[in-house]
């Protein structure tokens, strides 16, 4: 069975971004949180 992609045709990654940021929560208990940031182009 083909593999369909039908929700980015057309388009090609242009580049990622990894960062991790630390924040203060409640009580001054930090917490580091990741995210990742995925650019698309046509």
């Amino acid at each position: 069975m083909a593999e369909e992609n039908r929700f980015v045709q057309g388009l090609t990654v242009d580049s990622i971004r990894i960062s991790t940021e630390v924040l203060e929560g409640e009580g001054g208990k930090t917490s580091n949180v990741s995210s990742i940031e995925i650019f698309l182009k046509k």
